[in-house]
């Protein structure tokens, strides 16, 4: 009886690992290839280039002394390694950051399945020359039906009550305020202002506890205004911790 169907060796530039691995063991399994010929079979399979970097992470062994689940764990930390929280973080805040919000990344756009170039895209550069008087419309109706959802106004959650649970025995700190650059102290008000506008703060006469105030400027030259309360509140803090 011959082989049921065909596996090629592995190629980076066409195929992800995790796809090719799937793929390799239902090629084992539906020809009931044993376990003792699964590793020769893995390693005829896969191909040159990946057999010399299997080659390579067991040195000074070789490939053929390990377990055929060990050189698949191999392949699998070198070729689709877990995502680091921090790294991603890292990758996160180094984008460029525009006017308008980002709905998706291109990665995701790819594992989406859909033919972008056939769909409208809204971007915030105003109504596209291209885009045809139905469409228009329907998307002037959207906006106006949810116009809540697209008012050019900061977004507030209303249904929840955030909380904030010291820990015992913590006492109150009061950090003196930094001194701001003399070219950042205009647009640090006009920020304070904007933001006491809003309702994000509130003016106060005393205060048991004090933050130092970060003014951070974002890449289109405007300002976001923090604060350090790593060296105030957050110390004192009783944080939720889930496992997962």
């Amino acid at each position: 009886m011959g082989t049921i169907g065909y596996i090629e060796p592995f190629d980076e530039t066409t195929s992800d690992w995790r796809s090719y691995e799937e793929r390799l063991k239902a090629y084992l399994l539906v020809n009931d290839v044993p376990v003792a010929k699964k590793v020769p079979a893995f390693l005829s399979l896969i191909g040159a280039k990946t057999y010399a970097l299997l080659k390579s992470l067991t040195a000074p062994g070789a490939p053929s002394s390990r377990e055929f689940d060990s050189l698949l764990k191999l392949l699998s930390d070198h070729l689709a390694p877990q995502s680091s929280v921090i790294a991603e973080r890292v990758k996160f805040y180094k984008r460029s950051q525009r006017s308008g919000p980002a709905l998706l990344g291109r990665e995701w756009l790819q594992d989406i399945r859909l033919d972008w170039k056939n769909l409208v895209f809204l971007m915030h550069l105003g109504p596209s020359r291209e885009m045809s008087k139905h469409w228009q419309e329907k998307l002037e109706a959207m906006l106006d039906s949810h116009s809540e959802l697209f008012k050019d106004e900061l977004g507030t959650i209303t249904e929840e009550q955030a909380k904030l649970v010291l820990r015992e025995g913590s006492q109150p700190k009061f950090v003196k305020a930094r001194s701001v650059p003399f070219a950042l102290q205009g647009a640090v008000e006009a920020e304070l202002a904007k933001m006491e506008k809003l309702g994000i703060i509130t003016p106060v006469a005393t205060s048991e506890y004090a933050t130092p105030l970060v003014p951070v400027v974002k890449r289109d030259g405007s300002l976001r205004l923090s604060g350090d309360y790593k060296t105030t509140v957050n110390p004192c803090l009783e944080v939720d911790r889930y496992l997962g």
